[in-house]
C-alpha cells in the first residue's frame, strides 16, 4: 500500500470514528480525537515518507 493510500484510508476511518465519538460523548471529545489522529496521520506520513514509499 502506497503512503497515499495508507493516509487516506487512515483519514475515512478517523472520520468514522469522529463521527461515532460525537453521537457518544459529544463535540468536545471529538475535537480531541481529531487532534490526535491528525498527529497521528502526520507522523504516519513522515514515516512513510522517510522509508521512501511512493
Amino acid at each position: 500500500m502506497t503512503a497515499t493510500a495508507t493516509v487516506a484510508a487512515v483519514a475515512i476511518i478517523s472520520a468514522a470514528v469522529a463521527a461515532v465519538v460525537v453521537v457518544l460523548v459529544g463535540i468536545t471529545a471529538a475535537v480531541a480525537v481529531a487532534v490526535v489522529i491528525s498527529v497521528a496521520v502526520a507522523v504516519v506520513a513522515t514515516v512513510a515518507v522517510v522509508i521512501g514509499e511512493p
